[in-house]
């Protein structure tokens, strides 16, 4: 049977400090399914591999390539109105 630890234990360990409650936090969360956990009676508790899994789900994700691109076209935008996009324009594009 895999270890199991409390939701305090988990909050304490892995959840940043500077959260307001964040065994409260963790406890929304795995009441609105957003992370996987076991309820054990009232109490929620947490494998390993359910840290793991809620560590994964909690990581930021790198930006996409059409943001970029976005981006990057707002800011020959910017360029344009400030009478410098004509000149680079050419350069930016590739």
């Amino acid at each position: 049977m895999p270890k199991s630890y409390e939701l305090s234990e988990v909050a304490r360990e892995y959840l940043p400090g500077a959260l307001k409650d964040p065994e409260r936090w963790l406890r929304r969360k795995l009441n609105a399914r957003v992370f996987p956990g076991t309820r054990v009676g009232r109490h929620w508790v947490m494998t390993d591999h359910q840290i793991q899994a809620m560590l994964e789900c909690s990581a930021p994700r790198p930006r996409s390539e059409p943001h970029l691109q976005s981006r990057k076209l707002s800011l020959m935008a910017s360029l344009r109105v400030l009478g410098v996009g004509s000149r680079l324009s050419n350069d930016w594009r590739h």
